[in-house]
């Protein structure tokens, strides 16, 4: 056995000589250089796998001559040019497989003959060009034909339907157009269509519901229109692919009967109506993509039956008006396989139930732009594999729960953004190691920046923006742009203000206990100096009026007020220097006599 092996260098032409040789197998070996000539030699020859090598150059043309081969396989090379190989001569050839070289050109018009043989064709991912190979049409026994990966174009020819024993036709990946064709019902034995990626439009023919042994559609990527139903006739469907076209009207609930149905995708489509509850009886279900459409009505909880469902994808469906209401099924939580749950841009209401934690598997959380309220539930940190979070343009409130950091795995982005959380940002999430997105903006959040933060290494998106949060910004946190932090209370630092050193301290030392003590004692203290220095003041004032000085000093000044009593004040306070004295009694004396002139009284 040669292939499998580290075989390298060129294939040797020698190996023409073995005139006996019926089968060779030199497949993914790193042989390189061309394919030898000689090898037309191997009359005998019925199987010849080149596949998984560094070959190059073009496939010689002298291969023809090998008219016992019935398998041929140069896939994975690096052959180039056009194609010579014409199953004129290769007569007994069942199979050719050419895939994933650099062919150029056009299938040859002379490729196939009436009473051909060939039944399995693969040219997929080359260079060939042209108008659909209307050669293939007649290689009347050919089952399979994969030209997807090319550059074909123009429509599909009707007499494509007369293929009647096709089984399975990959188109994909070309420049091919128009409509597809009515005579598709006579391929009774069809059971995979591929069409994604290419310009296909128009309403699919309803005589494709005589498919009765369909097995994978995908026709993704187009422009196909009008309804689906046509693709409901087989009850074997196992994958069906519509994503990115204009299809409209409902999801039919026939469907359901495909209980082998594994992938279903209608994403980014014009369909209305509600999701079928019936197809909760897809049991294998594993993909379910409805995303951008039109659809109304709310989550049927039957979905929970999927037990096996790991995307759902139901996101963006509420474009006319309130629809897409009701609330998240708690039921979702059966559905522990769960990867990826997509249910934002939608109307959903109610509380995030606490089965989310149930969703062990998950990967991908996302609930943004609903009318959710309530907490985010603490069985959250049940999901240990989730590396997505998205529940910003909500109504949910409360604190941010600690047990989110306990989820390590968030790594593209944890964004609570626009809702109404408040407290303090938990120092847990600090240990989110893996994090490179976090966006915490406009909430009501309170206290300063978790020093755990300065842990968050891999973060390059940070918005903490339009808060209550207060004190310094840890250092590493420095190279975040201004917006990160706008609108907050006190944050100081770079790229904000320079807060002062003691400033920078007391708030880093002090808690909101203390800082409330502190406030509390400076209020007391005021009040009692206050009530101290009014005490002074009215016995200042109660002396000044009231007291009686004794006279026997001799140099009393006495003056009667208004109410009849007499002040009494002492004349060295009034004189309080000898050479000011005269002039001091006689200002005493002057306003005595006015005293007098004023109330006529005399002084005793």
């Amino acid at each position: 056995m040669l292939y499998s092996n580290y075989l390298s260098g060129n294939i040797p032409s020698e190996i023409g000589s073995l005139k006996s040789l019926r089968i060779l197998n030199l497949a993914n070996n790193t042989l390189s250089g061309p394919i030898p000539t000689s090898l037309s030699l191997l009359s005998n020859l019925t199987y010849l796998n080149l596949l998984g090598n560094k070959l190059n150059g073009e496939i010689p043309s002298e291969l023809n001559n090998l008219s016992q081969l019935q398998k041929l396989d140069l896939s994975r090379n690096n052959l180039s040019r056009s194609l010579t190989l014409l199953n004129v001569k290769l007569q007994n050839l069942e199979t050719m497989v050419l895939s994933d070289n650099a062919l150029t050109g056009s299938i040859p018009s002379n490729f196939c003959l009436t009473g051909s043989r060939l039944q399995q064709l693969f040219l997929t991912r080359n260079k060939l060009s042209g108008k659909f190979p209307l050669e293939l049409l007649n290689c009347s026994s050919i089952q399979q034909v994969d030209l997807s990966g090319n550059s074909f174009e123009g429509p599909i020819p009707p007499s494509m339907g007369y293929c009647k024993r096709l089984q399975l036709l990959a188109l994909a990946d070309n420049k091919l157009s128009g409509s597809i064709p009515p005579t598709f019902s006579y391929l009774s034995q069809i059971r995979t269509i591929t069409l994604y990626n290419n310009s296909f439009e128009g309403p699919l023919p309803d005589s494709l519901s005589l498919l009765r042994n369909l097995k994978i559609i995908n026709f993704s990527n187009n422009k196909f229109s009008g309804n689906i139903f046509p693709l409901t006739g087989s009850n074997s469907l196992t994958v069906l692919d519509l994503t990115n076209n204009s299809f409209s009207g409902s999801i039919p609930s026939i469907l359901a009967n495909s209980r082998d149905l594994n992938r279903l995708r209608l994403g980014n489509n014009y369909l209305t109506g509600t999701i079928p509850s019936e197809l909760g009886q897809l049991t294998k279900l594993n993909f379910l993509d409805l995303s951008f459409n039109n659809l109304t009505g709310h989550v049927p909880p039957q979905l929970s039956k999927c037990k096996k469902i790991e995307h759902l994808l139901l996101n963006n469906n509420r474009l006319s008006g309130e629809i897409f209401h009701g609330r998240v099924p708690a039921e979702l939580g059966g559905c522990s396989k769960l990867l990826k749950l997509s249910l934002h841009h939608n109307n959903l209401s109610g509380e995030i139930p606490r089965e989310i934690g149930n969703l062990t598997s998950l990967n991908v959380f996302n609930l943004q732009r609903n009318r959710l309220s309530g907490f985010i539930p603490s069985t959250i940190q049940q999901c240990t594999k989730l590396y997505e979070l998205r529940v910003s343009e909500n109504f949910l409130s409360g604190a941010i729960p600690v047990e989110l950091g306990g989820v390590t795995e968030l790594q593209v982005i944890l964004d609570l953004s626009r809702n109404l959380f408040s407290g303090e940002i938990p120092s847990s999430l600090g240990n989110l190691m893996k994090l490179e997105r976090l966006d915490l903006s406009f909430n009501q959040l309170q206290g300063q920046v978790p020093h755990s933060f300065g842990q968050l290494t891999s973060l390059h998106v940070l918005n903490l923006s339009h808060n209550h949060l207060h004190g310094l910004i840890p250092s590493t946190f420095s190279g975040f742009p201004l917006s990160s932090f706008l609108s907050n209370d006190h944050l100081c630092g770079l790229p904000l203000a320079l807060c002062s050193e003691a400033t920078g301290k007391e708030r880093m030392q002090l808690s909101n206990a203390q800082v409330a003590a502190i406030i509390v004692a400076i209020v007391l203290t005021s009040t009692l100096i206050c009530l101290v220095m009014l005490y002074i003041m009215l016995r200042i004032w109660c002396n000044w009026i009231k007291v009686a000085i004794s006279s026997e000093d001799g140099g009393m000044v006495e003056q009667k007020t208004r109410n009849g009593e007499y002040w009494k004040m002492n004349s060295a306070e009034l004189f309080p220097s000898p050479d000011k004295q005269n002039s001091a009694t006689t200002c005493i004396c002057d306003q005595k006599i006015d005293a007098e002139a004023r109330e006529n009284t005399l002084v005793r």
